[in-house]
């Protein structure tokens, strides 16, 4: 079954090697095929027709394109790797032979691109919904220069480990290789940033809905610039704790709280009203110039904690 044509017709095929089913067409009919080696189902075309397959080598279903939906290429052996260099539908590429290596450097949906063999590693240079990109052969490592939805990169092999330069939905990113460790420079839904490989931890420098950050690996460190629901940490304690938060102003209101688990000490900042609880309580509850004033003993030291009333 080893076929040629130069004219481009329906199933036209031709191949340089007598491997099983190898085809080549040199023009853009339907299912026109061409293979460089002797491999089973290895196709190629030069034109843009459906189904125009290429491979330079001879692996199992490796393919390649120059246009049209569902073209694909791959310079490895691999299973399953793709490539294509117009923006189609379902556009693939990869330059290892790893599984399910996509790469694609059109816009589509679904374009995907990875430059080591990990498992689902993904890579887009247009901002399409779901495209992705990874530098590291981890699980799941994403990103994308475009802000679309769910554009995500690593650049570290963890588990999850998302970034993004453009304000989309769901945009994060992470430098270290940590668990859910998230960043997004642009101030979308649900945007964060972690400069260290704890756990939860979140970082945001533009003012969307739910915006984190955290300079430290601790667990649920969180500060944000500014947004509804942005949690501000002003007090910081030398050894690092968990959930350690603190409000200095809230746009929305609702409960804010400032707590330390080993000292047991909680504020609670209702809309304009305030209380506090634990095992240790606040030294005293002044009025100034500057506004309201809580002074907090932590560490055997004093902190004030100061917000206009107005606000």
């Amino acid at each position: 079954d080893d076929f040629i044509s130069s004219g481009g017709g329906e199933d036209d095929f031709i191949s340089s090697g007598g491997g099983e089913d190898d085809l080549i067409s040199s023009e853009g009919g339907e299912d026109d095929f061409i293979s460089s080696g002797g491999g089973e189902d290895d196709f190629i075309s030069s034109g843009g027709g459906e189904d125009d397959f290429i491979s330079s080598e001879g692996g199992e279903d490796d393919f390649i394109s120059s246009g049209g939906e569902d073209d694909f290429i791959s310079s490895g052996g691999g299973e399953d790797d793709f490539i294509s260099s117009g923006g189609g539908e379902d556009d693939f590429i990869s330059s290892e032979g790893g599984e399910d290596d996509f790469i694609s450097s059109g816009g589509g949906e679904d374009d995907f691109i990875s430059s080591g063999g990990g498992e689902e590693d993904f890579i887009s240079s247009g901002g399409g919904e779901d495209d992705f990109i990874s530098s590291g052969g981890g699980e799941d490592d994403f990103i994308s220069s475009g802000g679309g939805e769910d554009d995500f990169i690593s650049s570290g092999g963890g588990e999850d480990d998302f970034i993004s330069s453009g304000g989309g939905e769901d945009d994060f990113i992470s430098s270290g290789g940590g668990e859910d460790d998230f960043i997004s420079s642009g101030g979308g839904e649900d945007d964060f940033i972690s400069s260290g490989g704890g756990e939860d931890d979140f970082i945001s420098s533009g003012g969307g809905e739910d915006d984190f950050i955290s300079s430290g690996g601790g667990e649920d460190d969180f500060i944000s610039s500014g947004g509804d629901d942005d949690i501000m940490m002003t007090l910081y304690h030398q050894e690092g704790g968990n959930d350690d938060f603190i409000s200095s102003r809230g746009r929305k209101e609702g409960l804010y709280m400032i707590r330390q688990r080993r000292r047991g000490l909680g504020l609670n900042i209702e809309g304009r009203g305030w209380g506090v609880g634990g095992v240790t309580t606040a030294s005293r509850l002044e009025k100034s110039a500057a506004g309201e004033q809580l002074q907090l003993p932590l560490h055997h030291s004093t902190h004030t904690l100061s917000w206009d009333s107005a606000e």
